[in-house]
């Protein structure tokens, strides 16, 4: 029998009676797919693409149940097109073709930039850090709390020529203190919503170096630190970047000495400071 295809509105109440209809031993949920689609549907940018909502000739879901419960977390009505009548042994080989990244999505959308892979990179850690989700040096961003495709082309068409600044800076200064790119580019982009001139010239001293400078001088312990951290083969994540970087700017802002940078204690990890 052919499979038969119509559009349906699905609201949460029918989503609900569909998932009631799920096949036994199907996979578990993703919780944090399920709530990055619900974001989409909820900010209006879920897209009904050509890929259905699938029954098998029994009437059981046997492909769906992320859209569907994402209907009911987002509490929206969507439209989908819906395939019945789907031969028993699809089940084996749904969803295992490979996902199309935020880095290639924005590809697709702007094909003629050239740095789309650094500037999601710098967007994700942006946006985790306004969300809160970056709080002390230990912290990771989690999947639910990174940006759907959606998210992150309309965050870098709204932000592109900060966001390409922060780049910029990022591979400038990155020989005189080897971190993460993409956290070099994070803490410039959030640092320059406070000044940007500022700024500039804070990444140019870092660029500078060391020579002729006190052990006490900020940007001096800044890249010691991070020098440090490599050589002991510390793993120097996002979250620890902005702590040194921004716990060193509101030193140098303040024209005082940092003769460290502690990134906890036995009471617990380092906050990640409010950029001042």
């Amino acid at each position: 029998m052919d499979a038969q295809l119509t559009f349906e509105d699905i609201d949460p109440k029918l989503a609900q009676e569909y998932l009631a209809l799920n096949i036994e031993h199907n996979r578990a949920p993703m919780n944090d797919r399920v709530e990055r689609m619900a974001r989409d549907m909820r900010n209006g940018d879920w897209i009904a693409t050509a890929d259905p909502i699938k029954f098998n000739s029994d009437g059981r879901l046997i492909d769906g149940q992320h859209r569907l419960r994402s209907v009911m977390a987002s509490n929206t009505t969507q439209r989908f097109l819906v395939a019945r009548d789907i031969a028993e042994d699809a089940v084996y080989v749904i969803d295992t073709g490979a996902s199309r990244s935020a880095k290639q999505a924005l590809r697709i959308a702007n094909p003629d930039s050239r740095n789309n892979g650094d500037l999601v990179a710098i967007a994700q850690l942006v946006s985790a850090y306004d969300r809160g989700s970056l709080r002390n040096v230990n912290s990771m961003i989690q999947g639910r709390e990174r940006m759907t495709n959606a998210e992150v082309i309309r965050y870098v068409e709204e932000n592109r020529d900060a966001l390409e600044a922060a780049e910029r800076m990022a591979s400038w200064v990155k020989r005189a203190m080897p971190a993460p790119g993409s956290a070099l580019g994070a803490a410039y982009f959030i640092l320059a919503r406070v000044d940007t001139a500022k700024a500039s010239d804070f990444y140019a001293r870092i660029r500078e170096g060391n020579s002729g400078f006190t052990v006490s001088d900020p940007v001096t312990t800044l890249t010691r630190r991070v020098y440090q951290d490599k050589l002991n083969q510390r793993r120097i994540t996002p979250a620890l970047i902005l702590f040194y970087i921004f716990r060193t700017w509101n030193a140098w802002r303040d024209e005082e000495t940092l003769s460290k940078l502690q990134a906890g204690s036995a009471s617990g990890a380092a906050l990640i400071p409010q950029p001042k």
